[in-house]
């Protein structure tokens, strides 16, 4: 089975993309595969869930090249490459920018 992750801008009650994720991570967590979705910010309704729900804690900003520039920095910080994923699912900004430095592995839905 894969190893897949998630990169969102947040999980929080009443957003539609944060229902979308979760929905879904929950749905290849069932079929087996190992989930973890990693958000900038959550309120704790998704923390429940049986994927992995993980912070990455960018700071939001309104000018959007720092903001890309801050979840870069943030990815290698974590050491996101090298965590083992097989896929990446890039739902909201500023994460595509991480689609040049994770390649093949990633996938931008938008």
């Amino acid at each position: 089975m894969a190893n897949v992750a998630f990169l969102t801008e947040r999980m929080r009650l009443g957003f539609g993309v944060d229902l979308v994720v979760d929905r879904v991570a929950a749905g290849l967590v069932a079929r087996g595969h190992d989930v973890t979705v990693y958000a900038s910010y959550e309120d704790g309704p998704y923390r429940d869930r049986p994927y992995t729900l993980a912070s990455l804690g960018v700071p939001a900003t309104r000018y959007a090249p720092l903001y890309d520039l801050e979840a870069v920095r943030r990815a290698h910080r974590f050491a996101l490459a090298a965590r083992g994923h097989d896929l990446f699912l890039i739902e909201t900004p500023p994460f595509f920018a991480l689609l040049p430095w994770l390649r093949d592995r990633a996938v931008a839905v938008d």
